[in-house]
């Protein structure tokens, strides 16, 4: 044909240049992406899958567990607890407990005697736990309130007695022999204890 002139297709003409210059260096391709619609779906999060599903059978499973268990009685659902029994509290007679909101402890009249118009008796307290700010009274059936009259060293006078200690002292009171009731009271106004007064 005129006009027309072959030239020979020179592989290395039409590539692009490389980024440092150098054109036979040929640049590595792009890997395409396939042109398929499931190339465009989102890729599922198995693991979040796995881990929902698994949380549902456990939940599932406690359950059943929890339904099918026998009820605990009472008795181990609720701790035991025992409060401490004082010490020497089986060898303790004639007396009486007593017992508030802050102490503890145990009383009696050890020694009962009577003489022309008074009575005089030996008492013996002890405090378990807390303190006592003790005092006493009598009262006789007519429900007369008799306050304790000084008469020896030994005197009980009111005090303070606190955990694991006791004293020992006498009480007198003026009154003729008749039935009657000794009061243990605590801070000058709580009635802790009666205990009766032996004729």
């Amino acid at each position: 044909m005129d006009g027309y002139t072959y030239e020979p297709h020179d592989p290395n003409r039409d590539a692009a240049p490389t980024p440092d210059g150098d054109p036979t260096t040929p640049l590595v391709p792009q890997r395409s992406r396939p042109d398929t619609i499931q190339a465009y779906t989102p890729r599922r999060r198995i693991g979040w899958v796995v881990a929902g599903v698994a949380i549902v059978v456990l939940a599932v499973i406690a359950g059943l567990v929890i339904h099918y268990l026998p009820p605990r009685s009472p008795a181990e659902t609720t701790p035991a607890t025992t409060k401490p029994s004082p010490s020497g509290t089986a060898t303790r007679t004639g007396g009486l407990p007593f017992v508030d909101s802050n102490v503890t402890g145990y009383w009696k009249i050890t020694h009962t005697s009577w003489d022309a118009g008074a009575v005089h008796l030996t008492v013996e307290i002890t405090v378990d736990t807390g303190l006592l700010h003790y005092d006493f009274y009598a009262y006789d059936a007519q429900s007369k309130t008799h306050d304790p009259v000084p008469n020896s060293k030994t005197d009980l006078v009111p005090g303070f007695l606190s955990a694991g200690q006791s004293v020992v002292g006498t009480l007198t009171f003026a009154d003729d022999p008749k039935p009657m009731s000794l009061v243990l009271i605590a801070n000058e106004e709580t009635q802790l204890s009666a205990l009766p007064i032996p004729t």
